[in-house]
């Protein structure tokens, strides 16, 4: 305790580090969660990720020495790695981490979920997620939001909505990247009465539907075939303000001239060369 004490006192990184490896060497003392969980606190603040890594393989090896338990330090590394954007390195303190049979929290998993979306490798996230479920460790609002519209884009479309029941279950309000999300993938893979409901469902949490949201249900209902409901979209889509593209416009005016409802495709015709 007195070494931790000194460490909150001493604001130098290097004087803590120096401090600690001294400590380390005396037979009375045994290194804690807290006192690592500050050092790397510091490295960190100094950006200084050599440091983590040199530190966080210390504290692997005092933990399976030692039997001491480093929950908040080994969750901290993984956190300030993965918001570096250190790829390959949070993946390893992960993967040693979990093989030590040390709990990973929400945070950390969710850090690593983004990190790896950002970087466009969604079958990485995937696995963390996978691990996170085999783990039984229970999501989070962010973690709803950041894997449902991952699963709907990858076309894991019933993986998505079976998350997105369990995310309303748990009483945590869906943001409207995962309601624009399923609206778009469950109109483009043609289940168009659960995009509909979906899009429903948005309007009775007071969510207003975006211009680019219009149009994907607008194509969606015209790929089907379905004209009535697409118009019925188009004008709500100029009531609420927005003025359809020229790609839009054509779409509508082809599709109703191609089934012979020339009048109507005339109608919008002219209110495009407006």
């Amino acid at each position: 305790t007195h070494i931790t004490q000194a460490l909150k006192v001493v604001k130098d990184s290097d004087a803590c580090l120096s401090l600690f490896r001294w400590a380390r060497r005396q037979s009375w003392y045994l290194p804690n969660d807290e006192c690592y969980a500050m050092l790397f606190d510091g490295l960190n603040q100094n950006r200084d990720f050599d440091g983590i890594q040199l530190l966080f393989d210390e504290m692997v090896g005092d933990s399976n020495n030692n039997g001491i338990s480093s929950f908040t330090a080994y969750n901290r590394v993984i956190q300030y790695l993965a918001k570096a954007e250190k790829l390959e390195v949070s993946f390893c303190c992960f993967k040693k981490v979990q093989d030590s049979g040390c709990k990973i929290d929400v945070q950390t998993y969710n850090s690593l979920i983004t990190l790896f979306l950002n970087k466009g490798l969604p079958y990485k996230a995937f696995e963390i997620y996978g691990s996170m479920e085999a783990a039984g460790c229970l999501l989070d609002g962010s973690t709803y939001e950041l894997m449902i519209p991952s699963l709907a884009k990858s076309g894991r479309l019933d993986a998505a909505f079976k998350l997105f029941q369990e995310m309303k279950e748990r009483n945590f309000r869906p943001g409207f990247n995962v309601f624009s999300s399923l609206v778009d993938s469950m109109g483009k893979a043609g289940r168009l009465d659960t995009s509909m409901k979906v899009y429903m469902e948005m309007q009775g949490y007071g969510l207003r539907s975006s211009a680019t949201m219009y149009a994907s249900l607008i194509e969606s209902y015209v790929k089907a075939g379905k004209l009535d409901a697409a118009l019925r979209l188009w004008d709500e889509m100029k009531k609420a303000g927005f003025r359809p593209n020229f790609g839009l416009y054509t779409l509508i005016v082809e599709s109703h001239a191609k089934s012979g409802k020339l009048d109507i495709a005339m109608s919008i015709f002219n209110d495009m060369e407006k």
